[in-house]
């Protein structure tokens, strides 16, 4: 049996999920700003699966707080925010609280990142294409300033750079871009229409042969890791049957620095070459 790369993604940004909900203080990596105070509630049995708890988190910031309502499910069941008076202390409860405001759940607004000045990050459950999509919304009132999706890994913070400017952010981080064409397949045709979506330069082109190739390799080697019987020629035989994966639209990603400014935004490519991969 042959597991369909976005089954494999599925699960491992599953787990890493799970990794990262455990830690003691999550998602105050830099480059968020750290919270003032992170209280984690237990409450009551999740009917997700046996031995798993319900959850209630919260994060105290100087002007507001962000809780957390996790029944151990894909996705937090709910994220709201609620504004802080000076030396406020309000209780950690699943009940809502005064000025309490819950954020939309829109397919990007599924997990609480952090919190930059008084911007609020929030983020996809699921990856895609090897990407994270993320949401900006402001504290004030809750609304989406920004969203994309960024290039997920576990080794490194998901922004490079999160800079708060005067009436808003600048950001730094690598976009992922699915094309609609495969360049495996279609050649410098596909790379051209690309680059003019993302206003990347045509050239140098980023090396997708190889993208592909390391694509196929490490989907083959997870899959004859799972196999109860340990076959040698595992590997080359499941790279062989997956050559249909060069007919997959290509994903690009590419640094990008993001200004968010007022109510203006820009965004541009850094300069830097991209790299290129098969789509989920």
């Amino acid at each position: 049996m042959i597991i369909p790369r976005s089954v494999l993604a599925a699960l491992t940004f599953a787990c890493l999920f799970a990794v990262a909900q455990a830690r003691e203080v999550p998602w105050s990596d830099p480059p968020f700003d750290r919270p003032l105070q992170v209280r984690t509630v237990k409450t009551g049995k999740s009917e997700s699966g046996p031995g798993l708890q319900n959850e209630l988190r919260c994060f105290t910031y100087a002007q507001f707080m962000i809780k957390e309502v996790d029944h151990q499910e894909l996705g937090d069941d709910q994220i709201s925010i609620i504004p802080l008076a000076p030396g406020a202390k309000p209780p950690c409860q699943t009940a809502k609280l005064p000025g309490e405001r819950v954020f939309s759940r829109d397919g990007i607004a599924d997990y609480f990142l952090g919190v930059k000045g008084t911007f609020v990050f929030l983020s996809a459950a699921d990856g895609v294409d090897l990407g994270l999509g993320f949401a900006i919304y402001r504290s004030a009132d809750s609304a989406l300033v920004f969203s994309d999706s960024a290039r997920f890994d576990d080794k490194k913070p998901l922004f490079s750079a999160i800079d708060v400017e005067q009436d808003g952010l600048r950001l730094r981080y690598t976009r992922v871009h699915r094309g609609p064409c495969s360049v495996a397949t279609d050649g410098a045709a596909c790379w051209a229409r690309i680059a003019t979506e993302t206003s990347l330069p045509p050239a140098p082109a980023p090396d997708c042969a190889a993208g592909y190739l390391k694509s196929r390799h490490d989907l083959a080697v997870a899959f004859c890791k799972e196999q109860p019987k340990k076959d040698p020629a595992c590997v080359t035989r499941e790279m062989a049957r997956r050559t249909s994966d060069d007919q997959s639209p290509s994903v690009v990603g590419y640094e990008i620095e993001a200004t968010l400014l007022g109510s203006g935004q820009t965004v541009h490519p850094l300069g830097t070459t991209a790299q290129c991969w098969p789509a989920d």
